[in-house]
């Protein structure tokens, strides 16, 4: 494969990924009927994504037959929001182990219309020209000594990136006022890791009445922190498609942490459990899919293979563990 193709596959990484930090809003009720074998056995109803046949079943044909399989389960009247998120994680799992992207493309025109499989950003430099200045004042959440307790690593090797939009621009004739928008994160190309530590998009700190098209095109987390990534993977000598961990640092929103906190609860965890005693949810268990499906996931051809919740420092944090996409070998 070349490097054009493996470029592309990871740029359809980012849009499918499409924010996986932003987009923690689905609203999920983890609550199943009657004290239902599902909760109490996740594994003997485990949804197997990779389950279909690819040679013999479409993209969209295995996405509908997995959302069929999950839809006959019995839940209280209240699990439709938990059902809709569940259904979008299934859907974005099928999504990252899609090999080809025109099908991928295929299915997000009709379902997701205006949604594009790849993004237009692939130049470091459009950062600055989107108005983007590095603050070089801003320290993480976390120091650094935490940091390398949690994700293993040489410190040495981390660094912590925080963009404003906070210069006036003038691109491709139009002129763009900043946003306020800050997006801080701490990369390690050699571990592998990206943790988002503080992240609020141009949209998010617009000033009131701001029109979507008042704000600079490069405007998403996922674009941005891909851009980072790729010029830090490049200056270190690693492979962009080395990410492994992925940290979403203190998750605030009142939905996701509902969901997030009967997700906990589904699998006998604590909401203050230590990152040592992580509770953690693997592809397959019905409560991977709701956590996913508060967030948007992939980054290359790498699929997401596990989701923890852990309490350290007085915040809620997800750790997300991701691995490349090997297709099963004899698929039932």
């Amino acid at each position: 494969m070349g490097v054009e193709s493996r470029s592309r596959r990871v740029r359809t990484g980012v849009v499918l990924f499409c924010s996986l930090l932003v987009f923690l809003v689905a609203p999920l009720l983890l609550v199943f009927t009657h004290g239902h074998t599902w909760a109490r056995h996740p594994a003997a109803v485990e949804i197997k994504v990779s389950s279909l046949d690819k040679r013999e079943t479409s993209l969209s044909d295995r996405i509908d037959a997995l959302l069929l399989h999950k839809r006959n389960a019995t839940l209280f009247s209240r699990a439709l929001s938990y059902q809709a998120a569940t259904d979008k994680g299934i859907m974005l799992t099928c999504l990252m182990e899609e090999p080809d992207i025109n099908n991928v493309q295929d299915y997000l025109t009709r379902n997701k219309p205006g949604i594009s499989a790849t993004s237009p950003w692939n130049d470091f430099g459009a950062i600055a020209a989107n108005g983007w200045v590095r603050d070089r004042i801003s320290a993480p959440i976390f120091d650094p000594d935490e940091y390398v307790d949690i994700f293993g690593g040489d410190e040495a090797n981390n660094i912590y990136i925080k963009w404003d939009q906070a210069q006036e621009v003038v691109y491709q004739g139009v002129t763009y006022r900043p946003s306020g928008g800050e997006y801080g994160n701490l990369f390690n190309a050699e571990a592998g890791v990206i943790a988002a530590d503080f992240n609020y998009s141009p949209q998010n700190n617009a000033p009131p009445g701001t029109l979507s098209n008042q704000i600079v095109p490069l405007r998403s987390w996922s674009d941005v922190v891909f851009l980072t990534w790729q010029q830090r993977c490049s200056s270190r000598g690693v492979a962009v498609s080395s990410l492994r961990k992925i940290f979403r640092v203190t998750v605030s929103g009142t939905d996701s942490l509902n969901i997030i906190t009967q997700a906990v609860a589904y699998e006998g965890g604590s909401m203050d459990a230590s990152w040592g005693n992580k509770v953690r949810m693997p592809a397959g268990h019905p409560s991977f899919y709701a956590v996913l499906g508060t967030v948007n996931g992939n980054f290359g051809h790498l699929t997401i293979t596990a989701v923890s919740y852990f309490f350290h420092d007085d915040s809620k944090n997800l750790y997300f563990e991701i691995a490349p996409y090997t297709a099963p070998s004899n698929p039932p």
